[in-house]
């Protein structure tokens, strides 16, 4: 350990915990070691000048530690350049060979161990095989902490030697293999530690070397039918395998290069005659008899993919390469002459294949959360989903010429769903260790982010899985600059400082910038030095939004089907739910009357069954839409209507007030969420553009039974009793959910996104679950979703309004009690609110569509708080002759503008988190709104003082505070998911 002299304790033996012995007698003056020797190096090359001799044209220089040094020798003009590389065997990486093979050979597996290992010693090895050694250790240092320090050093060398083998005429064959196999190893750790560019030309220098060595055509005089190799010797055998490794390794560079860039393709695979390379065990074995096939007949036939082997990666590849192809060749007929049917048959042929592949991929080697992630089974996985999300690039490419808009839509919609996929694989990957994680790994995510940024303006969800894309990116690029120069070619989309520090590049740049003195662009340079920011959100990255994609288009019926069915839904299921202020003020009545099952009890306990109703008819929302996906929404809506009917029909058997908890409380709310969550995850699917209105419509309906309804069950309950008119309500709603149940179904294309995402995710479990226990399992929202704060945003803000908003509904009657009506009148207020409710539904609905749909939550949000606020609390202070009229304006208002929050509450999931989260989103958020309306209306309740909620007015005021407060907060969370959404005005 040597001492750095500082005081009073040298940093090393700090840091070592020992004591420090300083010697203040200074350190030996004169030349350091090897110094003298680099100066008479320097001395031999003037005289070289002088004497009309040439010098080497690699001058000798020494590294920043000394450990490796290039030494040119005396040569004539007619005499071959030569040049000793000197290596200090002391300062050699210890144990680089062993390293090599244990964390850089998966990468580019090109070498024998055996082969390697039998010429590493010889001090007199050639210039190629010196080269080889230098890049093998480059790229296996970088890859080391504790060697890391010895990696720029040797990354100068072999660019030295690299550079003096392009001045040197060398016809042995073994000669040009490794001057190849170090082009190629070299590219690798070129595209991941410094630039595209610079890897790329090391690439392309080992591709066009392939090309002259005829490495594309080594079994080209083998008969097809021949079952073994024809060489004699082990050594032969091992030989030729090297070969055709590196030219498949060329070839896989060659095509996932032209899928970053969008370059032609080198190779062509129609004049191929190389063999598939042979399986890793047996290459390092030598045990090579057996005779592998051709790319041409192995890429079509259906059968697993040898996994974790370099066959395997071929065969992708070339899928990778095929949809370069295919997409450039389209681009070219479309500025000639235009799409050609030839298009039409190369691209389903493809699609074809990428989907047989892309389903064996993931059944043979699946990737799940449960198990630790395996680098052998993502790479495959990552490759294919890229090949597959650039081949629907294609399309989209060409949406111009394309005719079927239908195919289009599918198009889009499988990218987005291979979006997904990737982004959940890439989460994945970063939880590998760095050494673990394949240098390629940023193609297919940095694909992703191009597909988002294409898509972000008719698509409000690709906000959110772009500002995921762009962390992984983040997280990726501390490590890997194919990340870091992505995010300095889009710099424009950032406006924060990046994690990552690029002090190492920079040096990297300027060492780089003495050797390539033929770059003569520095600003250029100086644009590579350049790091750029990255984001914590998204939304900063995009523009204002286009109109929507066109849906696609059915029957007119249709549409006006879901929306009938949808709307008696809802008059027969939750517009009996909202009108249970009827039987609020009747069971307080009785409350106050002997021998009834409501003597004695209070308005708190009395306000538990309608509550208990209206909360689980939202908090079941995850079960209601795991059976709808499971099942259909039909069957779980059918069922909703005999349970909503048969809670009704026991209700009227019920003696004592926990009975009528039971069942017109907790078995009502179960019924009417099994009918109402589906149907409103249902017509969503269905519109596009005129999503609001056809919402306003559906949920109108519960304004029209709320019409109907009070003063019918008043005028039942007068005549036949309470009982028969629960009996009554039963039937109806069992009847007429039932029929309109039938209807409502997913539309198709997002009946197949369910089904894939169903199949996905049996898929991934070894032992799929049986159907009845699914039953029971409920998949909430996407944790990668749920971190958001978009969702956080919307979930408080659907909690707050949802724990306010129930109250005023159930104490209309009763309120109006208190101001001196009559119990007949006070029930008209109930029938005022929902017509108010019907109108504005539909006319609010509508406008949304013109002015956006979360703009509307919001801003509605806000009026029914300043109802609350300027007429119900006002009304409760002042005289009952006075409160009168403010009471009345204040059931309009808030009738018209706190209902709206129920019909634009589901259209805004669509937009703030996309039709492929709708679902998952919907169930956990209705829970959300459920856990509110438990919480919210009882407790207010308890705020009216007993036996005072029928004749005094002025015992509503603390309850009327404490839902404006509630509102208003709620109106505060709106503007914060408003504000979430970057760029746009109209959302």
């Amino acid at each position: 350990m040597r001492c750095d002299g500082k005081h009073p304790q040298c940093i090393n033996c700090s840091n070592a915990g020992i004591t420090c012995v300083f010697n203040p007698q200074p350190s030996r003056r004169g030349p350091k070691k090897g110094h003298l020797k680099t100066l008479q190096v320097r001395i031999a090359n003037l005289e070289n000048v002088l004497f009309g001799r040439t010098q080497d044209p690699v001058s000798a220089e020494t590294s920043t530690n000394g450990d490796v040094a290039a030494q040119p020798t005396v040569h004539s003009w007619n005499e071959e350049p030569q040049l000793n590389v000197l290596l200090n065997e002391f300062n050699a990486p210890a144990g680089a060979p062993s390293l090599y093979f244990d964390r850089a050979h998966v990468f580019v597996p090109i070498l024998n161990a055996r082969r390697y290992l039998s010429w590493t010693r010889d001090s007199n090895k050639s210039v190629s095989r010196r080269c080889l050694q230098y890049a093998m250790w480059t790229i296996t240092t970088s890859m080391s902490a504790q060697l890391e320090h010895l990696c720029e050093p040797l990354y100068q060398s072999v660019r030295q030697l690299l550079g003096y083998l392009q001045l040197v005429d060398r016809d042995s064959e073994v000669d040009q293999i490794e001057h190849v196999q170090a082009l190629l190893i070299l590219a690798v750790y070129e595209f991941t530690h410094h630039n595209f560019r610079r890897g790329w030309v090391s690439a392309g220098q080992g591709i066009r070397l392939v090309q002259l060595m005829d490495l594309h055509k080594l079994d080209l005089g083998q008969a097809e039918n021949t079952g073994s190799h024809q060489a004699s010797t082990l050594e032969d055998l091992v030989c030729a395998e090297e070969k055709r490794r590196v030219f498949w390794v060329a070839y896989i560079l060659d095509r996932l290069i032209s899928l970053r860039h969008e370059s032609p393709l080198t190779f062509d695979e129609r004049i191929i005659a190389t063999r598939l390379p042979a399986r890793e065990e047996m290459f390092q074995t030598g045990q090579l008899s057996q005779m592998t096939g051709f790319l041409s007949k192995t890429i079509i036939e259906d059968r697993p993919l040898l996994k974790a082997e370099l066959s395997e990666m071929v065969i992708l590849a070339s899928l990778c390469g095929k949809t370069v192809l295919h997409r450039q060749q389209a681009v070219a007929e479309q500025a000639d002459c235009g799409i050609s049917n030839s298009f039409w048959e190369r691209h389903r042929w493809l699609d074809a294949v990428l989907i047989k592949k892309g389903r064996t991929i993931s059944a043979v080697q699946p990737v799940t959360p449960t198990l630790p992630a395996e680098p052998v089974s993502l790479t495959p996985n990552l490759m294919i989903q890229s090949a597959i999300l650039y081949h629907c690039m294609t399309l989209e490419l060409l949406a111009r010429a394309t005719e079927n808009s239908e195919t289009l839509r599918q198009c889009r919609q499988r990218a987005l769903l291979t979006v997904q996929e990737i982004i959940r694989l890439t989460e994945a990957v970063l939880q590998l260790s760095y050494f673990e994680i394949s240098p390629f790994t940023p193609l297919p995510i940095l694909l992703c982010a191009q597909v988002l940024m294409m898509y972000q303006e008719t698509d409000a969800s690709c906000v959110l899985q772009l500002q995921e894309v762009l962390g992984m990116v983040q997280n990726l690029a501390n490590t890997n600059y194919l990340c870091r120069e992505w995010v300095n070619q889009h710099s424009d989309l950032f406006d924060l400082e990046p994690d990552f520090v690029l002090a190492e590049e920079e040096s990297h740049v300027m060492a780089s910038q003495k050797i390539e003195v033929e770059l003569s662009d520095r600003s250029r340079s100086a644009a590579e030095q350049r790091e750029s920011s990255l984001p914590q959100n998204a939304d900063r990255a995009l523009n204002s939004r286009s109109e929507p994609v066109p849906e696609p288009v059915y029957p007119q019926w249709h549409y006006v089907a879901v929306v009938a069915a949808g709307f008696i839904v809802m008059l027969t299921t939750c517009a009996f739910v909202f009108s249970f202020g009827v039987y609020q003020s009747l069971y307080e009545e009785m409350a106050r009357e002997p021998d009834t099952p409501f003597t004695g009890s209070t308005t708190a306990l009395i306000d538990l069954i309608g509550t208990l109703a209206i909360a689980l008819m939202s908090m079941a929302g995850p079960f209601a839409m795991s059976w709808a996906k499971l099942f259909s929404p039909q069957a779980v809506i059918i069922a909703g209507g005999w349970v909503f009917g048969i809670a009704y029909i026991l209700a009227s058997f019920s003696k004592a007030l926990w009975h009528f908890a039971l069942t017109q409380g907790l078995l009502l709310g179960i019924g009417t969420c099994m009918a109402y969550v589906p149907t409103m995850a249902v017509a969503p699917t269905w519109f596009s553009k005129r999503r609001g209105l056809a919402m306003g419509i559906i949920i109108s309906g519960t304004g029209v039974g709320g019409m109907i309804w009070p003063p019918a069950l008043r005028a039942m309950i007068s005549h036949v009793g309470f009982r028969n008119a629960l009996r009554i309500s039963g039937c109806i709603s069992l009847t007429t959910v039932t029929a309109a149940g039938s209807i409502l179904r997913w539309e198709p294309k997002f009946h197949e996104q369910v089904k894939l995402q169903a199949a996905g995710s049996s898929s991934s479990r070894s032992h799929p679950r049986p159907k009845w226990i699914r039953l029971f399992s409920v998949p909430l929202v996407n944790w990668r979703v749920a971190r958001s704060k978009r969702f956080t945003a919307q979930a408080l803000g659907c909690f707050l309004q949802s724990a306010g908003y129930s109250t005023p509904l159930f104490f209309y009657a009763a309120y109006a009690q208190a101001l001196g009506y009559s119990a007949t009148t006070a029930a008209n207020f109930i029938t005022l609110s929902n017509a108010s409710n019907f109108v504005s539904r539909i006319i609010i609905g509508y406008a949304a569509d013109k002015l956006g749909r979360i703009n509307a939550l919001a801003a509605t949000t806000l009026l029914s708080a300043v109802a609350v606020f300027a007429f119900w609390l006002p009304s409760s202070l002042v005289s009952s002759a006075a409160a009168h009229g403010l009471f009345i304006v204040f059931t309009i208002l808030y009738g018209a503008f706190a209902s709206a929050y129920i019909s634009l509450f589901p259209a805004s999931l669509v937009e703030l988190f996309g039709v492929q989260h709708f679902t998952s989103v919907n169930g956990a958020l209705y829970l959300v709104r459920g856990v509110g309306a438990l919480l919210g209306t009882p407790l207010t309740g308890l705020l009216i003082p007993r036996g005072s909620a029928l004749t005094e007015s002025g015992t509503y005021e603390r309850a009327a505070i404490t839902v404006g407060v509630l509102l208003f907060a709620a109106t505060v969370a709106c503007f914060w998911v408003r504000a979430e959404v970057h760029g746009k005005w109209r959302v």
